[in-house]
């Protein structure tokens, strides 16, 4: 049943990513779901894919490009994995040929991560630290946290 195994790997990634929020809103007081980020508070490569795709469903293609430029191609190379690897609906021939293409062309996946990493050097000359979201630093994170306590603590104790 290959639409089983699709909803198995749903569901853990639904789980993992639930527990991750819950655990950041805790510890950071905001549910963060970039480890990057969360970790030293600094936008990753792929920051803003999230709220790119969301604004990309709601039908706001001009804000989904500013978020994330690249996220068009990544979801159209994510969805063709998917429908080619789970074989989820019989596709037409041309359909299922891209398809394969998205998946399966090295080339391309090695194209993607080039396109993400000059965008990131970009936005990052460009607009951090005080540009648009999420081109932001983000001061509570772990690392500043971890930082704060050890210097509290020797401050403690000498």
């Amino acid at each position: 049943m290959p639409g089983r195994k699709l909803l198995e790997l749903l569901s853990v990634m639904a789980l993992f990513y639930g527990t991750i929020a819950v655990v950041n809103a805790i510890v950071l007081g905001k549910a963060e779901l970039c480890f990057f980020r969360m970790l030293c508070g600094l936008p990753c490569p792929g920051c803003g894919l999230t709220h790119s795709t969301i604004a990309l469903l709601r039908g706001e293609i001009l804000q989904s490009l500013n978020y994330c430029p690249l996220t068009v191609l990544l979801l159209a190379t994510i969805v063709g994995s998917l429908f080619s690897y789970f074989d989820i609906v019989p596709l037409p021939r041309a359909i299922a040929t891209v398809a394969h293409f998205l998946q399966y062309n090295r080339v391309w996946h090695a194209f993607l991560a080039f396109s993400f990493v000059i965008l990131y050097i970009v936005r990052m000359l460009l607009f951090f630290p005080d540009g648009p979201y999420p081109m932001v630093y983000n001061p509570n994170n772990y690392l500043a946290i971890a930082w704060r306590l050890t210097s509290r603590f020797f401050q403690w104790l000498f």
